[in-house]
């Protein structure tokens, strides 16, 4: 069934309200819906709680007895299973809903276009593929996840003019301004957990929390990579009382002492297979795909920015640049070595936007096709 501009128009409707769910429903997708009758918006829903109602059933039951001969736009195919709530596909063939405008398919293999199927089955009329790119984007976490049986992983990292992260001292507080910082603060809380390495933790003591005035939901968790457990038991991120967890990732050249103080201090010490000290990617995104983790925020350092993109796991970057230069002689870029011999062989990020946090601009953009 054809498209028409008015579907876009209440599809951007739908995607807006999918994203009141970010940071919120993970492992599930954000998902939006709206009800449309007569021209005008009825209903409106999102998945705002893992357990509640899904977008669709909350978007009908505003409708009410409206919703009789309408039609449903939702960003992602309706569920036709019983999960922690009973299937949408069957809500919406009790509510009578004539037609439905679908953004993306689900590609989880207990959907995968049986939704659709069902829903064409009732009689029901279905449009797949409206604003497509915008529906995926606002999901990319949860079908990255799927498709791919891996984290989305996000690399943010933040420069003076001249390309550093830090003053030959090693000092980087702060580069960026109050505003790019507590923008970050809402990409962690967006994500599932955050990344950074033992080189960071010893540098800046970091929390990598999420700090914003009035914030009350949850925590990511702190996964900080440290091949021989160097991290000391001081350090800020190990004695947070913010509810928020922790797990060190170590090899097997750790110290079976250091692993056991970690643990009994409730910390979580995941020992991977390794012939030297250095944590391998794969390995790593393995594990954080095992702990059903949906999306990764790395913060550093360049050398976990440098193995993320050399072995094709970067799927997006915010890159932070503030009007300061600092100079120096010292090594100081986010990102080593990554094999291109001349300007045509560089990485090219892809659907690039630029954004200003106070004096400061952001790039975000894809490191790959999403």
């Amino acid at each position: 069934m054809s498209i028409h501009s008015t579907d876009e128009n209440f599809m951007r409707n739908a995607i807006a309200l999918a994203a009141k769910g970010k940071g919120r429903v993970s492992p599930n997708p954000l998902v939006g819906a709206v009800v449309v009758k007569e021209g005008k918006i009825i209903g409106r829903g999102w998945h705002a709680n893992l357990g509640g109602d899904h977008a669709e059933v909350m978007a009908l039951k505003e409708a009410g007895e409206g919703a009789l001969g309408s039609t449903l736009y939702c960003t992602l195919e309706p569920c036709c299973h019983h999960g922690r709530t009973p299937p949408c596909t069957q809500a919406l063939i009790d509510a009578g809903v004539k037609r439905v405008v679908v953004g993306a398919s689900d590609p989880t293999p207990k959907v995968d276009g049986k939704g659709i199927e069902i829903l064409r089955e009732e009689g029901i009329e279905i449009a797949v593929g409206c604003l497509l790119e915008e529906s995926r984007r606002v999901n990319e976490f949860f079908l990255i996840r799927h498709e791919l049986g891996r984290p989305f992983v996000t690399i943010k990292w933040a420069t003076t003019v001249d390309g550093r992260t830090a003053a030959d001292s090693n000092d980087s507080r702060w580069i960026t301004s109050e505003a790019s910082r507590n923008f970050v603060h809402e990409l962690r809380a967006e994500h599932d957990c955050v990344l950074a390495g033992i080189g960071t933790i010893l540098a800046d003591d970091p929390m990598l929390n999420v700090r914003v005035p009035r914030y009350k939901g949850r925590q990511p968790e702190r996964v900080i990579l440290d091949g021989d457990l160097s991290i000391p038991r001081r350090a800020r991120i190990l004695r947070s009382k913010d509810g928020g967890g922790v797990t060190v990732v170590t090899t097997s050249h750790a110290r079976p002492e250091a692993v056991k103080a970690l643990e009994s201090d409730g910390h979580t010490v995941a020992v991977l297979p390794s012939r030297r000290r250095l944590i391998e990617m794969d390995k790593l995104v393995n594990y954080l795909a095992e702990r059903d983790f949906v999306s990764v925020f790395a913060e550093g350092g360049r050398q976990i920015h440098t193995s993320l993109i050399r072995a094709g796991y970067a799927d997006k970057l915010y890159a932070f640049i503030a009007p300061k230069i600092v100079g120096g002689h010292l090594l100081r870029s986010p990102v080593e070595e990554l094999g291109a011999t001349s300007m045509d062989e560089a990485l090219q990020i892809k659907h690039p936007q630029w954004h200003t946090f106070g004096e400061d601009i952001c790039l975000e953009g894809y490191l790959r096709d999403v």
